[in-house]
């Protein structure tokens, strides 16, 4: 784990149960989405607008299941 946390946000190396190692860049542990990579660790991001971010991932790799 080496990842820094605080006021203005998460970023960096953490273990999370039932994750494993992931890269996170975060400023809002509330709406967390994981991102599921092919031979690289998970990301956890939270992007501003998680309901428009996953639209338009689905619409650009329409093969996500809902």
């Amino acid at each position: 784990v080496y990842g820094t946390g605080g006021l203005f946000g998460w970023a960096g190396r953490y273990r999370v149960p039932g994750l494993g190692a992931v890269s996170m860049h975060a400023t809002n542990l509330e709406q967390l989405i994981v991102i599921q990579r092919r031979h690289r660790k998970p990301m956890v991001i939270s992007p501003a607008d998680s309901a428009a971010f996953l639209t338009g991932l689905r619409r650009q790799f329409k093969t996500l299941d809902a």
